[in-house]
């Protein structure tokens, strides 16, 4: 596989420090963050992957739910003083 003979040499990062300390795991991950899809694995290995390429090439695609999180549900279904129950309702009476 040509992938991994480009793959970035950054391995090596994660037996050297403590994430704790930003070095590790954490500068590895960091490191492999700057890096696409394409160029970690050579191609997509999960549909996920697939997708998320897909509307990077063209994002006119991209659109919000039909049945996402609207405002109108949010202001109106959502409590907004807390879960308070029954005794705290009759108690200002």
């Amino acid at each position: 596989m040509q992938a991994e003979t480009d793959r970035p040499c950054t391995r090596e990062l994660l037996y050297r420090g403590v994430s704790a300390d930003g070095h590790g795991r954490k500068e590895y991950l960091r490191r492999r963050a700057r890096y696409g899809i394409a160029e970690r694995y050579g191609q997509p290995q999960t549909e996920a992957q697939v997708m998320s390429l897909s509307l990077r090439m063209n994002p006119s695609e991209l659109r919000p739910p039909s049945f996402g999180k609207k405002p109108i549900i949010a202001n109106t279904f959502y409590r907004t003083r807390g879960a308070g129950g029954f005794k705290e309702a009759t108690a200002d009476v």
